[in-house]
């Protein structure tokens, strides 16, 4: 069934304080295939290095087929994928996915909840409950996202589209060495996201509190879809033998 976008005119819930700048961690790096030669693009289109810079290695192997499945967000083509990505673009990806596995659903004209930008994208994100503001009704389109921030909006993300999950609380977030800096509101997806394999962390450590790269994002975001379209997949074949 398709989720009924809830209006949420409720206090925000995202923390205020600023984020650190120190870089993001980089998720753990697959090993590098077996080089083979390049394919030509289709007329007109450019190459995927060049459409995505400043990608690294272990990033390729994951975002060209998200990049074929059409999940990247245009708003994204030409950034550094090194670079961090912003709230905004945060809904951009978020929203992509979920119109890849809804593709009628028609969301209603709404007037921004917030008084810093006015983007069609943030309001949907808005109102269909996968982002969050912060106090006195702001957004900060352009300011870089944390990890924990990023793992409560893919938390959401799967709570829209109807997952049977929204937390493990089996995983022990202080098996990390700094996972009890995980705050409460994101401790629920950040322990889910882990239980999935979505969120690996790296030296032992889960940075929740550094900016999220451009590439960790869309990484994580497409393991998400494929993960959870794995889950319908598995679902359907279970109803469809009587189980």
């Amino acid at each position: 069934p398709m989720p009924t976008p809830p209006i949420c005119p409720g206090d925000p819930t995202e923390p205020t304080e600023p984020a650190p700048t120190e870089p993001a961690p980089t998720e753990p790096e697959p090993s590098e295939p077996t080089p083979t030669e390049p394919q030509p693009s289709e007329p007109g289109e450019k190459p995927f290095e060049e459409k995505y810079p400043g990608m690294a290695a272990w990033a390729k192997e994951e975002l060209k087929p998200m990049d074929e499945d059409n999940l990247i967000p245009s708003i994204l083509e030409g950034r550094n994928m090194g670079s961090n990505i912003t709230r905004k673009e945060a809904c951009y990806i978020a929203t992509t996915a979920f119109f890849a596995i809804y593709p009628d659903f028609a969301p209603e004209k709404m007037d921004s909840p917030f008084t810093d930008v006015d983007d069609t994208i943030i309001t949907t994100a808005y109102y269909l409950g996968i982002i969050n503001g912060y106090p006195g009704g702001i957004f900060k389109p352009d300011d870089p996202i944390t990890r924990e921030q990023f793992f409560s909006i893919i938390g959401n993300f799967l709570m829209v589209v109807e997952f049977n999950r929204i937390d493990d609380t089996t995983v022990d977030l202080t098996t990390f060495s700094d996972g009890h800096l995980v705050q409460e509101y994101a401790k629920p997806a950040t322990r889910l996201l882990y239980s999935m394999g979505i969120v690996k962390g790296s030296g032992g450590k889960l940075e929740p509190r550094a900016h999220t790269q451009c590439q960790q994002a869309l990484a994580m975001f497409y393991r998400t879809y494929l993960y959870y379209q794995r889950w319908v997949d598995n679902s359907q074949n279970e109803h469809e033998n009587g189980e």
